[in-house]
């Protein structure tokens, strides 16, 4: 066994000298010409990309500006109502200072019926003079917003106010049922005339904002509706 490594390692080292001493060449094979005939194979990473003419630039520019010109805006037209108003000259102030800008306007007025008031008050008696005791009676009991009712329709009647509001006169009848007495309330209307003005805009000329300012600072509260323009 001993014999067969040490042969092994001499067998291995010959070897190793004389392929030192033989070193292998290449043999340079020289490829054969391609004949006429045949053309020649570019890579696409090779082929240069031809410069653009002038006339192809013009138009690649006119293109590009063309292209970034935004569209004109279309004109929309608008029409709209304020109201409604109470004062005809606030009206009228108002349309002179739109007809002035331009706009076309238009003023209408309506009337109508409104909630004055609730009254409340006791049915008329048979004569004044038994009003006039209730009415006694009433203040001794310490009310003081009363007065006996001289009109043909509630002659007689005495009257425990006027109010506003709904609820404030609930609550006076309910008091003056406390005292022993059965009350009435009645709605009192009254007629009022509103005023109105249409006018039209345009889409590129909104109603300016100082006329919005000087409607807000109004009592009466102004709106803008929406409205046909047909």
């Amino acid at each position: 066994m001993r014999f067969l490594l040490i042969l092994l390692l001499l067998v291995n080292v010959l070897l190793f000298g004389w392929m030192a001493t033989h070193p292998v060449v290449e043999e340079q094979r020289k490829l054969p010409s391609i004949a006429p005939e045949i053309a020649e194979l570019t890579l696409l990473a090779e082929q240069q990309v031809p410069e653009s003419s002038a006339e192809d630039q013009a138009v690649e520019q006119v293109v590009a500006s063309e292209s970034t010109e935004q569209e004109p805006l279309e004109i929309v037209r608008q029409c709209y109502t304020l109201g409604p108003m109470i004062s005809e000259k606030a009206l009228q102030k108002l349309r002179s200072r739109l007809e002035e800008q331009g706009y076309s306007v238009q003023t209408r007025s309506i009337e109508q019926q409104e909630t004055a008031g609730y009254w409340v008050y006791l049915p008329p008696y048979e004569n004044r003079k038994q009003a006039l005791e209730i009415a006694a009676e009433l203040a001794r009991k310490g009310i003081k917003d009363y007065y006996v009712v001289t009109d043909k329709e509630f002659r007689n009647a005495v009257s425990l106010g006027l109010f506003s509001d709904k609820d404030r006169a609930n609550r006076r009848m309910a008091h003056i049922r406390t005292l022993g007495y059965q009350s009435r309330k009645m709605v009192r209307y009254r007629d009022r005339t509103y005023h109105w003005l249409d006018y039209d805009e345009s889409s590129n000329n909104p109603l300016p904002e100082d006329v919005w300012s000087d409607l807000g600072s109004s009592k009466q509260k102004v709106q803008r509706l929406d409205r046909s323009c047909d």
